[in-house]
């Protein structure tokens, strides 16, 4: 699409690729850059100079991590003056919880199987990183509940038992901790997930932790994927602590006062899957 804010940021791209062509589009969701789509590339270039220092730190992870054996991830080219990235595309599609209904089963096992084995190799590196941002204490969370009411008891049991937990028996690992739908590229027609993109929250944390994002595309999935990953780790995880954490996690999302009202009727659905799942 020819609009002014496209002709403009090709026009940056064009400062390090002067024969860019191909296919446009441009993606504006992302809250520190921009991605544009350009033939079979993807740049991203920040909204802001101070986001900046976002596309470097991934760029330099993403060297540092180099590529998974299970699932292809993004080999990251970074560029100065001005600063951008791009990669190779990965071919697919996001993976909204809408359309998860719509894979066989034998889809989303495969799908669970390839993430898992993308999972252990992620927490067998030794990375070099930050921790992750705690989340917010069990009463901040609980003094911004924003639910309906028929979920209000379900929710102060959860946080309630959150609250008691103890440390990760599992520890801490590197991983992308943020493996939702929307960071995958998955062939609908083969029904294979070809990749996993945006590491830029990646961190090292919680091992259980790591399970809370899958879980936004179904609790179905969520299931699956622990039981694969059981199974290529050798890890006996803790199930009733993952669902505590992907419940929790609805809690504290549902309550951030700048969550988009596009987002809450999404993270309401979700709520309610968790509070049937585990109640």
């Amino acid at each position: 699409m020819n609009t002014p804010e496209t002709a403009a940021l090709l026009s940056l791209i064009r400062r390090h690729q002067p024969d860019v062509s191909g296919p446009v589009r441009v993606l504006t969701a992302g809250f520190n850059s921009v991605a544009v789509i350009a033939g079979h590339d993807l740049w991203r270039i920040p909204r802001q100079p101070q986001f900046e220092r976002y596309l470097r730190s991934e760029a330099a992870l993403m060297s540092e991590i180099g590529q998974l054996q299970a699932v292809a991830i993004p080999a990251l080219q970074l560029f100065d003056n001005p600063v951008m990235t791009r990669h190779r595309l990965i071919p697919g599609e996001v993976l909204p919880p809408e359309r998860y209904p719509d894979l066989s089963d034998r889809s989303r096992d495969e799908l669970a199987e390839t993430l898992a084995a993308g999972m252990v190799e992620l927490h067998g590196l030794k990375v070099q990183i930050d921790p992750l941002e705690p989340w917010d204490d069990v009463e901040v969370i609980r003094t911004r509940l924003n639910l309906p009411d028929d979920l209000r008891p379900w929710a102060e049991r959860v946080l309630a038992d959150y609250a008691a937990l103890g440390p990760d028996p599992e520890g801490e690992v590197f991983s992308h901790f943020d493996l939702h739908g929307w960071n995958m590229a998955f062939d609908f027609d083969a029904g294979r997930l070809n990749g996993i993109y945006d590491f830029g929250d990646a961190g090292r944390g919680p091992l259980h932790r790591d399970f809370v994002a899958p879980s936004l595309i179904s609790t179905d999935f969520v299931i699956r994927l622990v039981a694969r990953y059981e199974r290529l780790s050798g890890r006996a995880l803790d199930h009733r602590r993952i669902g505590l954490l992907c419940a929790t996690h609805r809690l504290w999302e549902l309550g951030d006062p700048e969550l988009p009202e596009v987002v809450r009727p999404m993270l309401v659905n979700a709520a309610h899957e968790a509070a049937r799942t585990w109640p």
